[in-house]
């Protein structure tokens, strides 16, 4: 009887912070409430509900996923911070980099390819840099680029 006390007291707790969220799950949507951050992911893309920061293709998610990261900026301007994070890109080549704007907020857009192709953002707020990016097999990157480019513009902050 105790185990089924304990179930319904879990339960009851789990629903009330659900109701807490404000937001339904969708697999469809990336949300990181701590950033204040919406992402649409493309068609065939789902979120890791277990971890909102992760997302992936279906059918592919060992290779083709993408992620949400943050770090304090700590001083350095976005491009410094963005042009150390490429340096370090383990086996990858800059294909292309940029300025772009995110909500009203600066940010450098790249694409970097090596054994993968990876399309990024990364977005100054808040003295931290916000980094999104997907990655995929480099034959899958043609097809999908304005998907994750449309992916990217569709970022919101609250």
């Amino acid at each position: 009887m105790k185990w089924c006390r304990r179930t319904v007291a879990s339960a009851f707790v789990l629903g009330i912070l659900a109701l807490g969220c404000g937001k339904e799950f969708d697999p469809q949507v990336v949300r990181v409430a701590n950033l204040g951050l919406e992402m649409s992911l493309p068609e065939g893309w789902r979120t890791e509900q277990s971890d909102p920061r992760l997302f992936y293709e279906a059918g592919k998610a060992d290779d083709n996923f993408g992620m949400i990261e943050d770090d304090e900026l700590a001083g350095k301007s976005l491009e410094s911070y963005v042009d150390e994070m490429l340096a370090g890109a383990f086996d990858a080549a800059v294909v292309s980099k940029g300025a772009a704007t995110v909500g009203g907020h600066p940010a450098v857009e790249a694409v970097t390819e090596g054994r993968y192709r990876t399309i990024e953002i990364t977005v100054a707020r808040d003295d931290r840099a916000i980094r999104i990016w997907f990655r995929t097999l480099p034959r899958d990157f043609p097809e999908q680029e304005e998907a994750f480019r449309q992916a990217l513009r569709s970022i919101r902050f609250d």
